[in-house]
């Protein structure tokens, strides 16, 4: 299967931060010492599961403070926000992760990101013990990855060793009467939060679930209520990454959660979940790679939280094929019949909505699911809004991939911006890139571009005898119609019947004194004979699309020969009836395809 576009981005942005050589593996934990400082994974995942990774993604670690987060969203599921609000504060510290200090007016831990109070949230995790909480909280984090997680024993060993100064914040919690379970049992269920294994990929479908309303995309199974989620995203954006929290919102600006053994999360609501892994930390304690990829790419895409124009969340309205849903041009039985087996191969994309980030991802990602079995993929974007000029490149690297399946790309509707930008055939509308598609498709079948019919070939006079013919062709006039020469206009008097023997003619209806072109119709076709029927004046206009040769018959000259002969009015009756049933039918078709 072919790359996607977004899989050529993210690897650009890994291999310019991959060279960055500064920062310090964390070693006030001996076991978090040991980390390979040149391990660097990069995940991405979407809010309808859409995933992307890059590097050493799967590498297991420890998830540290990445775990604050999704610790205070369960303490806000099990108390609601007014009982955990008097437990811990939401305002930034300003002061490194592991400060030992308190609101002095209130005696809470100034926010749940910060270490005092972490070690206050995870003692509101259900649990009357260590065991019971630890299992609580472990439960309550594989609901945000998706699958089970585990607890490194060495690592938690490691910390419970090294922890005094953890302890101490415990005690002074108690003092103050912010923690009322034991001390021991709490800091140490802390210390196990913060020894579960996950890997980069784990981390960004956590961020994908808090991203899609707190609803695991991967599972479906909510992991945080819904009015909650916002509350977290809210603390990571303002506390997230400890004192350089405001640096990161300027830069980057979304909401962030990072840890010491190198991870950063990061989620743009509405739409992923983006995790880095690498182990060097900065003098704030944050991941060197982590906050550069974060930066390039957020600059790369303009996903800046508060620049973020609005976003359709479906961007594909439907899908349908050519064999189903067919252009306005009418076509001879020899090539309807050729368009019923081979139109199949044309495949056409609706899209609707905003495209940013977001939207676009998920539109290549549906561009790949119809390469398959395609010759000819139409994108229709004439319901499309803003389309983001940084989202060009992804539109090149879609024109790319659609390209390297052997598939022709055809945009319809495409924006001014981008109009002569992407590698594709362009039309106006998906009426045009339609009949584009059937012209090729009648051509690799070895159909002439170009046919002249005799009068025993047009639809509505099929099985009418050789002299009832003559005698329509004794009586009728050839006229040739240069392209944009009218065969009559609307309020014209209704009194001729028009087959068409060679040429194009499209039929227009005017609306508000603008004219709309409802259907075209070509050799072995007829206009005119409902109006000449039902008499009076013409209610549409038909002009010539190219050099056209039709037969012209006046009505009343028709009825004459019917008169002559009977049988030929109930044939041309039933050729007439037979022809509004085909329409009827393929009305019906498009009609199925387009439900």
């Amino acid at each position: 299967m072919s790359p996607l576009p977004l899989d050529a981005q993210l690897s650009a942005v890994f291999d310019n931060v991959r060279r960055r050589r500064d920062g310090q593996v964390a070693s006030y934990i001996p076991a978090l010492a040991e980390a390979d400082p040149d391990l660097f994974g990069v995940s991405l995942v979407t809010v309808d599961a859409g995933s992307y990774d890059i590097g050493d993604s799967h590498h297991p670690f420890t998830i540290q403070s990445v775990s604050k987060p999704f610790s205070f969203g369960l303490a806000l599921d099990e108390h609601g926000l007014d009982a955990t609000l008097e437990s811990v504060g939401v305002e930034p510290s300003g002061d490194p992760f592991n400060a030992i200090e308190l609101d002095l007016r209130t005696h809470r831990p100034y926010n749940p990101m910060v270490n005092t109070g972490a070690i206050v949230t995870t003692s509101l995790v259900r649990g009357s013990n260590e065991v019971e909480r630890t299992e609580s909280i472990v439960r309550g984090l594989s609901r945000f990855a998706g699958r089970r997680l585990e607890i490194d024993e060495d690592v938690f060993a490691s910390e419970r060793e090294t922890g005094d100064r953890n302890f101490a914040i415990g005690y002074l919690l108690r003092n103050f009467g912010m923690l009322d379970a034991d001390v021991n049992d709490v800091v140490e269920t802390y210390f196990r939060q913060c020894s579960v294994v996950v890997t980069a990929h784990d981390l960004a479908v956590m961020g994908a679930t808090l991203a899609n309303g707190g609803i695991n995309p991967v599972t479906g199974q909510r992991a945080l209520r819904e009015e909650h989620v916002s509350r977290v995203l809210s603390v990571m954006s303002t506390c997230g990454m400890y004192d350089y929290a405001g640096e990161w919102v300027f830069r980057i600006g979304l909401p962030a959660k990072s840890g010491v053994s190198g991870a950063v999360v990061a989620v743009l609501p509405g739409e992923f979940g983006l995790a880095v892994f690498s182990p060097p930390l900065d003098e704030h304690g944050n991941s060197v790679r982590g906050i550069a990829f974060a930066e390039e790419f957020s600059q790369r895409f303009r996903i800046h939280l508060m620049g973020r124009p609005p976003t359709a969340r479906r961007v594909v309205r439907r899908t349908y094929r050519g064999d189903a849903v067919r252009s306005k041009r009418g076509r001879t039985a020899p090539e309807n019949a050729v368009l019923r087996e081979h139109g199949g191969g044309t495949h056409v994309i609706e899209v609707q909505g905003d495209l940013g980030f977001g939207a676009t991802e998920a539109l290549s990602r549906a561009v790949q699911e119809e390469l398959d079995g395609a010759t000819r993929l139409v994108i229709d974007l004439r319901r499309s809004g803003t389309i983001e000029p940084a989202m060009g490149a992804m539109f090149r690297a879609m024109s790319g991939m659609v390209e390297s399946a052997g598939v022709e790309l055809i945009l319809a509707g495409l924006p001014q911006t981008l109009r002569g930008r992407v590698p594709a055939h362009e039309f106006v509308d998906v009426d045009s890139a339609l009949e584009w598609c059937e012209d090729q498709v009648l051509s690799d079948a070895g159909l002439p571009d170009e046919v002249i019919l005799g009068l025993d070939e047009i639809e509505l006079l099929a099985g009418l005898g050789a002299e009832t013919l003559e005698r329509i062709e004794n009586v009728a006039e050839l006229i040739v119609l240069e392209p944009g020469d009218p065969a009559f206009r609307e309020g014209d008097p209704a009194e001729h019947i028009y087959f068409v023997r060679s040429g194009l003619v499209d039929v227009l209806l005017s609306n508000h004194e603008r004219a709309k072109r409802v259907s075209s119709v070509g050799p072995g076709s007829v206009f005119g004979e409902i109006g000449a029927l039902e008499g009076g004046l013409r209610s549409g206009t038909c002009i010539a699309k190219s050099k056209t040769e039709c037969t012209v018959l006046r009505w009343d000259e028709l009825r004459a020969i019917c008169a002559q002969d009977p049988a030929v009015l109930d044939r041309l009756y039933t050729n007439l009836a037979m022809t509004l049933a085909d329409r009827l039918r393929k009305a019906d078709d498009e009609r199925r395809a387009l439900w």
